[in-house]
């Protein structure tokens, strides 16, 4: 809300300095300065640069951090270069006009003499008036588009920081891990959460403690935690491809029962129950689904407008909610939603993967969860380990 009050305060001074210079006296303007046009070619360059930020943002090559930053950093150049500008055409105008003035006195001193008709001081002064507002013409143009350029600088600020107010919903809780990865409900626990990073396992709940869990038979690196498939524990999958399962909320693992061959570098998986069953697994190149237990995969990333935009795909969850119902993959009845958690926020498909809806989470996520007793329950982690909360299937993210 601050950045937003300052963005405000910022666009309403860049609207003063349009109007007040309209409000003073035109002077002047010489038809080349270099300095000034150096100035200016550096103004442009600056607006490019912004523009060119909220392009790098807008695609994910930056971080909100620094966007934020850089963008600052930017538009104060630019409105920096602007006062220049309006400084060194101001003093400019000033000296032409002393000048002016100087020769006018020194024509009134000087004893009179025969001039044809041209250089009469009649035709003199209607042409110093001609002259006078050909160069208060320019000079109003030049100020009008300086001004507008700040305005434009300041409309980007606002909308960018509204962006950023709307696209940081609130965090309801902090996974202590360096590296989060994985998130998943403990089902028959109570609302409890288990986590996976770099250091290994934790237990806790959305506001509260987190305790770590000691497994030594875990299976290498987490690459995600997801509910069993017969909903009795939870079920991890390692770097390799290798998943295990737990009953008892993380202590002890052992090698899942026909688990899926899944895809290569595979970063998520979730499956959505039959028949058939349909086994969906993230990687760098979006989702891809398998109606045969892993034996063949096809892209699941939609097309046109329904695309997934992001390849990179960190969580998968399935809720089962909703009445309604989609052909997927061999004709098998697709019900409830499918989550995918991206490096681009949230996105949902109720089609298995023809067509994704971009939800209200445009963060950097790494987990997706899905309540086993209330389907419409979320939990998302993002890659600093904040926790976002939604309660009607993602359309909105509060306590």
């Amino acid at each position: 809300m601050l950045a937003l009050l300052c963005t405000l305060l910022l666009a309403a001074v860049s609207i003063g300095y349009v109007l007040v210079p309209l409000t003073r006296r035109a002077g002047p303007v010489e038809d080349d300065d270099t300095s000034v046009d150096q100035l200016r070619e550096r103004q442009d360059a600056s607006v490019a640069a912004l523009r060119e930020l909220e392009y790098e943002h807008e695609i994910g090559k930056l971080s909100d951090a620094e966007y934020f930053s850089l963008r600052d950093r930017y538009a104060r150049h630019a409105m920096a270069l602007l006062k220049l500008v309006d400084e060194r055409e101001a003093a400019r105008d000033q000296a032409i006009e002393q000048e002016v003035a100087g020769r006018r006195m020194g024509a009134t001193a000087a004893p009179a003499v025969s001039r044809p008709n041209g250089n009469r001081p009649g035709a003199r002064n209607r042409r110093a008036s001609v002259s006078g507002t050909g160069r208060s013409a320019r000079r109003w143009l030049l100020t009008t588009g300086a001004g507008a350029l700040a305005v434009v600088i300041a409309i980007l600020l606002l909308f960018s920081t509204i962006h950023r107010e709307t696209a940081h919903p609130l965090v309801v809780g902090h996974v202590p891990l360096a590296m989060p990865r994985a998130l998943a409900f403990v089902p028959g626990a109570g609302g409890a959460l288990l986590a996976a990073g770099d250091q290994g396992l934790i237990r806790g709940s959305v506001g509260g403690t987190w305790n770590t869990v000691t497994s030594p038979s875990l299976p290498g690196h987490v690459a995600a935690l997801l509910p069993a498939p017969d909903g009795q524990g939870v079920a991890t999958l390692n770097g390799i491809g290798h998943m295990a399962v737990s009953r008892d909320g993380g202590a002890a693992w052992t090698a899942l029962p026909n688990a899926p061959a899944l895809p290569p570098g595979a970063t998520a998986v979730s499956e959505v129950p039959g028949p058939p069953l349909l086994i969906f697994a993230g990687t760098a190149q979006g989702v891809e689904v398998s109606s045969d237990n892993g034996h063949t995969w096809t892209a699941a990333n939609g097309f046109v407008n329904g695309l997934l935009p992001s390849g990179a795909v960190y969580g998968l969850a399935y809720a089962a909610t909703g009445d309604s119902s989609a052909a997927g993959p061999s004709g098998a009845a697709f019900r409830g939603l499918l989550f995918a958690a991206t490096d681009r926020g949230l996105y949902r498909t109720g089609d298995a993967g023809q067509s994704w809806q971009a939800l209200p989470l445009a963060v950097h996520l790494v987990a997706i969860t899905a309540d086993p007793t209330s389907p419409s329950h979320l939990i998302a982690m993002d890659d600093s380990g904040q926790l976002y909360q939604s309660r009607d299937s993602g359309a909105s993210w509060a306590h």
